[in-house]
Order: structure tokens, then C-alpha cells, then sequence
């Protein structure tokens, strides 16, 4: 996104310089854009399995001919080239990344319209599908690894995803699906105030649910219906609770850029970096990191920034606003994401009536839509929104199914989606759930030291 210019390795000495990097992502209207980044899976056409780093027709070689093709400078960690970026004719820049299993990301340059958005989505698909046909690969936009089990998913040579790795399995029993069998496609929004970010940041919270089950795209697992019409946001619900779903503080009246750097603070922290390498920090916090910093060395705005990317809240701040509750699926609906995001964001009145909506929904009694049928006694009490997608008539088997190989060659979503409903709002639930966050972070890092 059209972010100000980062920190750095400026030294962190306060609260309030945190909040000063949110302040510092402030537009005027007139230069407020919208940014997409998309993932699909990258299989082996004749297997159908997942593409491995290594080898001719791995997702390193797949990187090498894209860079040397199509400009792109490569970025290496280690020996390995885990990410690729260039500039565009207006000098935004855009990258290419890669998911844990190798699920292949373009975070695109910041547009204006979204017609522009469609043209690099365009150039991005026709790059890439030249590279998959050459090497006998195949692009698949979904939100979930439907066939494969996690031992048949292999891991990326990427630093960063050995500590997390590591760290899923004692914060949550689906972290390794998330990392391992997911696509998404998000999109980030500039904000012109305090005021607007926080509006922004809460429409998005009440109106995600929804999205999520629009966009839902991901019903089978291992092979078989899962029971869930996006199997995806059914992973998000025991990955990490301290870092995602849906934090009820910030629909209080008062929420602010302050609030938002104390939630940052608690929650526990994955790594930082020095000298070029990834250094395990997994379940410190960073709270304590200003104290202490590393080795005599302090903590700077750069680790800040490195902490604000490991938190996955259904909306998250950074220097702009950032959704993030949509499956992946074929380009149009890539494409259909930011459009109607921008179209509640951008638009006042758009806006106000979504948040309206959002909120009645919220109100409303709640019940387990993300399953087809009705609530069951094991449904978590919690406010995590992938609790409460939309349910969609029908069977896996009666999808449609789009002819060919490739993105849009795979499960289109069906016609009809429920309405996504959350549980009231109120002040004793939003102590309860700031006071059961704080007592859990402080639990588990006690245990860890």
C-alpha cells in the first residue's frame, strides 16, 4: 500500500512514538488507493500434488524464471530465493512471496482504480501460467487444500516458518492446516484520520463475516465434504487465539490508535531479525522486548513492523486497513474482493449503511452458520468469526465445476449464502474477553519463562 516511509532501526523509547507510526499512515482523500494481494496453489499437473521448493519444476525455479523474465529482483533467505519484487511504471512497488507450502502470493503496488488493480492481476495470472505450462505446473485458486493431508504438504525453506511451525503446535490444533492448506485473497485501504482508521477498522470487524461467507470457497478436506462451505476460516478457529479472530475491544466507542498498539503489545511475539538472520522470539513479549531489547542491542520500529505482520486479527492496522476473512478463488472473484471492499470504504454513505447492517447482524442471536445444519453443543463460545460464516445449500458434489486447468478451474461457489451472525455485543462481554486475553498471554509466557 501507499505507506509512509518506514522507521527503520530507529530505537523504540515509547509508547507514544508507536502510536506515531499509525498516525504516520494518514492520507488526504485525494491519495487514497487500494492494494490486493492474492495467493493460489501451485500443483503438479499430472499428480495434483503440491509443488516442492526444490528441483527443475520447484517453486525455487519457478521464482528464477519469473525474475529473470519479468524484472523482478530476487530476495534470498539463506541460499534460497523466497520472494521477488519490482517496481511499476508509476514506481510502486509489487512482490512476489510464498506461503509456507508454497502457496504463491503477489502483494500488489498500491492503484487508484480498480481497473488498474484488474490489469496487474491480468499480467501477474498470464506471467505466471506461462512459467506453470512450461514446467507442467497449474495454478488453482481455492481457499483450502482439499486433497492432500498435511504429511503430503511440504514446508518452504522460509526462516520465519520454522518458528512458527514450531510454535502452532503449543497455541492450537489447526495451526500447521492454516500455514500448509491456505489461500486467501486481501485488500488494504488507506485511511485519511484517526477517526476514519478506527470507522474503518470496525465496519470491517461487523461486515467480515459476511464477506467470508460471499466469498466462502474452500468445502472439501482430505478429500471429502468437511462440513464447512469454507474449511478455510474452519482452520482460523484453533490456530493461535492470541493473535486472531475477532477482538471485541476494539467495537468500544472509545478505540483508538493507542488501543490498538496495547493490543499489539500483549500479544506475543514470533521473531526479530539481526545481521540478516531470523531470531526465535516465539511467545516473549514485546512489551518486555522495549525493556530489554537483545544482546545490547535495542528494539527498533523495524521489529515493530516485523511484530504488526504476525498478528491476524479479521482486520488488521498497519499503515492502512487491511481485510483479510475471504477465501482464495478464481481470478474474477480475486478481483471482486477489493471491489467491494473499496466500494463500502470509500463511499460514505456506503459505508455507514454497511456498518448499520454489520452491527444489526451482530445483535442478532446467534447461531452456528458455518456448518450446514444447525448449532451443536460443541459450538466454542468465543467471537471468533469463522464460527459464524454462512451456510450454503447443497452437497460438494452438485458445485459447478469450470472446464480447464488453472485459476477458475476448480469449485465455483454456489448461489446461495446465509446470513453470518454474531453473538451481542455488550460492555461485560468486551471486559471478558479483554480480561481472558490479558490473563492467557500472561499465563503462557510465564510458563515459558
Amino acid at each position: 500500500m501507499s505507506a509512509a516511509k518506514p522507521e527503520g532501526s530507529a530505537p523504540i523509547t515509547s509508547v507514544d512514538q508507536l502510536v506515531e507510526h499509525f498516525k504516520a499512515g494518514i492520507k488526504s482523500p485525494d491519495q487514497r488507493r487500494v492494494g490486493m494481494e492474492h495467493e493460489k496453489f501451485i500443483i503438479d499437473r499430472q499428480t495434483l500434488r503440491p509443488t516442492p521448493y526444490e528441483g527443475p519444476k520447484g517453486i525455487g525455479r519457478l521464482f528464477e524464471l519469473l525474475a529473470e523474465r519479468h524484472g523482478y529482483t530476487p530476495y534470498y533467505d539463506g541460499e534460497h530465493v523466497i520472494a521477488a519484487w519490482r517496481r511499476n511504471a508509476e514506481g510502486m512497488k509489487e512482490a512476489l512471496t510464498i506461503e509456507p507450502a508454497g502457496q504463491f502470493e503477489l502483494s500488489g503496488a498500491p492503484v487508484v482504480t480498480m481497473k488498474a488493480a484488474e490489469d496487474e492481476l491480468t499480467t501477474h495470472l498470464e506471467h505466471v501460467r506461462q512459467v506453470c505450462d512450461e514446467l507442467g505446473l497449474a495454478m488453482i485458486g481455492a481457499g483450502a487444500n482439499g486433497l492432500n493431508t498435511l504429511d503430503e504438504i511440504g514446508w518452504m525453506p522460509k526462516s520465519r516458518y520454522n518458528i512458527m511451525r514450531r510454535y502452532m503446535t503449543e497455541v492450537g490444533t489447526m495451526g500447521h492446516w492454516m500455514m500448509k492448506g491456505t489461500c486467501t485473497v486481501q485488500a488494504n485501504f488507506d485511511y485519511t484520520s484517526e477517526a476514519d482508521a478506527v470507522d474503518m477498522l470496525r465496519t470491517g470487524l461487523y461486515l467480515s463475516p459476511i464477506v467470508s461467507a460471499l466469498f466462502a470457497h474452500s468445502p472439501i478436506w482430505k478429500g471429502k465434504p468437511s462440513g464447512y462451505m469454507t474449511t478455510r476460516c474452519f482452520f482460523w478457529t484453533d490456530t493461535d487465539n492470541d493473535r486472531c479472530g475477532f477482538p471485541l475491544f476494539m467495537l468500544e466507542d472509545d478505540f483508538g490508535f493507542k488501543d490498538y498498539v496495547e493490543y499489539t503489545l500483549g500479544v506475543p511475539m514470533y521473531l526479530i531479525e539481526r545481521d540478516g538472520k531470523v531470531i526465535d522470539k516465539a511467545g516473549h513479549s514485546f512489551r518486555d522486548f522495549i525493556k530489554e531489547g537483545y544482546q545490547g542491542t535495542p528494539a527498533t520500529m523495524e521489529d515493530y513492523e516485523t511484530h504488526l505482520s504476525t498478528l491476524f486479527p479479521e482486520v488488521r492496522m498497519k499503515h492502512y486497513i487491511e481485510v483479510r476473512g475471504a477465501d482464495a478463488g478464481p481470478a474474477d472473484y480475486m478481483l471482486a474482493l477489493p471491489a467491494l471492499w473499496k466500494g463500502i470504504f470509500y463511499d460514505a454513505q456506503a459505508r455507514r449503511e454497511g456498518a448499520a447492517e454489520g452491527q444489526a447482524t451482530h445483535e442478532r442471536p446467534h447461531r452456528d452458520g458455518g456448518r450446514r445444519g444447525a448449532a451443536t453443543e460443541q459450538q466454542p463460545e468465543t467471537a471468533h468469526p469463522h464460527h459464524l460464516v454462512g451456510q450454503r445449500r447443497g452437497t460438494a458434489e452438485q458445485e459447478e465445476r469450470s472446464p480447464g486447468v488453472g485459476v477458475g478451474a476448480n469449485l465455483r461457489p454456489g448461489p446461495e449464502v446465509g446470513r453470518c451472525e454474531r453473538p451481542h455485543h455488550d460492555a461485560t462481554a468486551v471486559e471478558a474477553d479483554r480480561s481472558q486475553r490479558s490473563r492467557g498471554m500472561s499465563q503462557r509466557h510465564q510458563a515459558r519463562t
